[in-house]
């Protein structure tokens, strides 16, 4: 054969197997990324992980079928889902219900716990009794299922708080949960759930929920998920170090040191650091400022919302494994409470998490709190009901006050009967003595003016007065 004619055949073999290259692609391996070393004063590159497909949010019927059918995690989102899914859950029980839960406010729920345990399934609820704030709105759940088959008990004093946020039916599906039994965290509130129907987890979660109800020591030699006082601070500082690209943030507190540190110390060496919370006002006595400044001095990226506020809890590093559950980051909640998480690299559940977090990105703002450009009426008097378009202003409310809540610690003047996401006046025990009467026997169903700066706080407008000077009754 010919020079030539070899010449030729071996140009075809070439282009032949070029275009069976292209006819036939094949997947990447996922590329490892190693942490530059970067002088301190440099700026990480960002480097976003892939977005991949997006997830559509599942309804409650969804995502109930989902986790009957397969041996995984399905995650949703508050307040996209609402309650419907946790009482879709108690109303689907057939055996049994065991809910562990910080707050519980839920009329819808309360009556699906009731109605499961009049069918004979065995329901028990285990409640902190002391929440911070001092809201009784657990003692009301106590009382309200007193005298049916519902069981509850109050959490053992050997946690600081049972802050752990658990639904586990019939032994077969847990919820693993940021979020309260409360109307704020199904309508107002950026909250993130984990439903497992992965056998070892349920086990787990039963263990230490039978432990935490005779109020013992769980056994747990090798736990598999994360759990405050038992494993949360190490498993969230080998997470965090592992981070080689992104780490991304939504969370309630930052208040933890050591965990705060860690995330510096991954934005100096390069690591992309995003994080989004919702502030307290005034910002000069929010305690978390000061370390939400070391992030951004190390390079990464802080941004605010408060619509829907953040009440998560939430890490997600190289957007390929996420920690969801109860534990804040306060050394309080690592050390002292009853926490539960999980960390997870299911694709299709981190997808949520990672296209819920770049949502909120894009409407999160780096100013604290943003003034509105609502238009305030020539009578520069505002209607209650559109307190939550005047957010961090100073105005004047004006509105007929219907029902007054007195937990004994605070009070509150409601416009409504929807306090959690209605606008209220508070006022403190330390300040009733400055009115000639306690000012709950003052104001009920009369209409007032109010005046003083309109903040967000979990999800509803309020004004907090301490001057009666402030408040008067239109008409006297």
């Amino acid at each position: 054969m010919s020079p030539k004619r070899i010449a030729l055949l071996v140009l075809l073999a070439l282009a032949l197997t070029v275009l069976a290259a292209c006819a036939t692609p094949t997947a990447l391996p996922t590329p490892t990324v190693s942490a530059p070393t970067l002088a301190p004063t440099a700026i990480p590159t960002r480097t976003t992980a892939p977005t991949g497909t997006p997830v559509p949010l599942l309804n409650a019927d969804q995502l109930w079928a989902r986790a009957q059918t397969c041996n995984c995690l399905t995650v949703y989102t508050m307040p996209e889902t609402g309650s419907s899914i946790i009482v879709k859950a108690i109303d689907r029980a057939q055996k049994s219900v065991r809910l562990k839960m910080y707050l519980f406010t839920s009329d819808a729920v309360r009556e699906a716990l009731v109605a499961a345990a009049k069918r004979s399934v065995d329901v028990r609820i285990l409640m902190e009794l002391n929440p911070y704030g001092g809201s009784t709105y657990n003692v009301d759940l106590y009382n309200a299922v007193k005298g049916t088959p519902v069981k509850m008990r109050w959490a053992s004093y050997d946690f600081r708080y049972t802050h752990e946020k658990s639904l586990v039916i019939d032994d077969r599906i847990a919820f693993i949960m940021t979020h309260n039994i409360t109307s704020s965290s199904f309508n107002a509130n950026r909250e993130y759930g984990v439903i497992d129907s992965r056998a070892d987890d349920v086990a787990e979660i039963v263990k230490v929920y039978e432990a935490d109800w005779e109020k013992i020591q769980p056994d747990l030699p090798t736990p598999r998920l994360v759990w405050s006082p038992i494993n949360a601070r190490q498993k969230w500082i080998a997470l965090i170090d592992s981070a080689q690209r992104s780490i991304e943030i939504e969370q309630n507190e930052w208040i933890a040191p050591e965990i705060v540190n860690r995330v510096v110390a991954a934005a100096k060496r390069g690591v992309q650091v995003r994080a989004i919370f919702s502030p307290r006002d005034p910002l000069s006595e929010d305690n978390a400022e000061p370390y939400r400044e070391l992030v951004r001095q190390a390079g990464g990226q802080v941004k605010y919302m408060d619509d829907p506020y953040v009440h998560a809890k939430m890490f997600l590093v190289d957007g390929q494994r996420a920690f969801v559950g109860s534990v804040n980051v306060s050394d309080n909640s690592l050390q002292n409470n009853r926490e539960l998480g999980i960390i997870f690299d299911q694709a299709d559940a981190v997808q949520v998490i990672r296209q819920t977090f770049e949502r909120d990105w894009t409407i999160a703002t780096v100013e604290a709190f943003p003034v509105s450009l609502f238009q305030i009426p020539a009578s520069g008097i505002v209607n209650w009901r559109d307190a939550a378009k005047v957010y961090n202003r100073d105005v004047t409310i004006e509105g007929q006050i219907v029902k007054i809540y007195n937990s004994g610690r605070v009070m509150w003047l409601q416009f409504s009967e929807e306090w959690a996401t209605d606008m209220k006046v508070v006022i403190f025990p330390s300040d009733w003595g400055k009115w000639p009467q306690r000012p709950d026997l003052i104001y009920l169903n009369k209409t007032i003016r109010v005046t003083g700066k309109v903040v967000k706080y979990q999800g509803a407008p309020e004004i907090v007065i301490n001057d009666p000077k402030s408040i008067w009754i239109v008409g006297e």
